[in-house]
């Protein structure tokens, strides 16, 4: 987004859908989720796999505005509010089956399996999904193409093939990103490289590395809720090399990663402060 905090991003859509003709819960109660999700899931259980690639083309002008803003909201409440993200992606997938496939839709499609497996839904069809995404993908614009390429890579890819070939996807995303200006996704992208490195065991030099990059990448695009994911990637590495005591970051810098509540941002900390613990015996 080009607004300074996703906070502003995400109030900034929720206007534009207002005056739209879509009212969306700023924070989406269960119930809110619940229904919707079951709505969606019926559509597709209840559908050929192979009519979900062969929709006929989305022509409701309204609808294909409404994906588009939609579209937009994901990469901003998936950081900071991840339950206007779930309602977000269902509410793209219900346009889509609804109204037919327009451009935004291989990336709803590649959302959705996150959705349905945060929510105990993990059936050969939706795991499926990931294929007809990446279908669709090959002819969607540049810009959604490599958005589903980073879905599949941070969140999808991993549970039936090898960590490694996700490195492929994410280098594709932020050459993709950084070639279309957009520095969220190309942050996102490198952020997804550093945290690749480090679950394939790599060494503390090559981690230390596309580390560095990655910094100076999310620095220079001003993108802090990451820039503080490398800033504990280098003291997580300090740490084993024995250049620091123990792994330890400003409290400021902890409660501004807790109060992201991300299921990216939260989990990696404490998965790097057990890490160091464990590694040198500190328990």
């Amino acid at each position: 987004t080009g607004y300074h905090t996703d906070d502003e991003a995400i109030k900034a859509g929720i206007t534009g859908l207002m005056y739209h003709g879509l009212k969306l819960p700023v924070r989406p109660k269960p119930w809110n989720i619940a229904w919707v999700f079951l709505g969606v899931t019926l559509l597709f259980l209840t559908r050929p796999f192979k009519a979900l690639l062969h929709q006929p083309e989305m022509e409701d002008p309204w609808a294909q505005r409404t994906m588009e803003l939609l579209a937009s909201l994901v990469p901003p409440t998936s950081l900071v509010n991840p339950e206007l993200f779930v309602y977000v992606v269902l509410k793209m997938n219900y346009l889509t089956l609804k109204y037919g496939r327009c451009d935004a839709s291989a990336f709803a499609f590649a959302c959705y399996p996150i959705v349905a497996y945060g929510l105990g839904l993990n059936l050969p069809k939706v795991r499926r999904l990931q294929d007809i995404a990446l279908e669709l993908a090959e002819t969607s614009s540049p810009s959604i193409r490599y958005r589903t390429y980073y879905v599949v890579s941070a969140f999808l890819n991993f549970w039936h093939k090898h960590l490694r070939t996700s490195l492929d996807y994410a280098r594709q995303v932020y050459a993709a990103a950084y070639e279309h200006g957009d520095t969220l996704f190309a942050g996102a992208a490198v952020t997804e490289l550093v945290q690749v490195h480090h679950a394939l065991g790599e060494s503390l030099d090559e981690l230390a590395a596309v580390n560095e990059m990655a910094l100076g990448e999310t620095t220079k695009y001003g993108m802090l809720l990451l820039v503080d994911i490398h800033e504990a990637v280098n003291v997580y590495i300090k740490s084993l090399r024995g250049e620091l005591e123990e792994y330890t970051i400003p409290e400021s810098v902890v409660q501004r990663m807790l109060h992201t509540d991300s299921a990216m941002i939260v989990p990696y900390h404490y998965l790097m402060k057990i890490q160091v613990s464990y590694l040198r015996g500190d328990y």
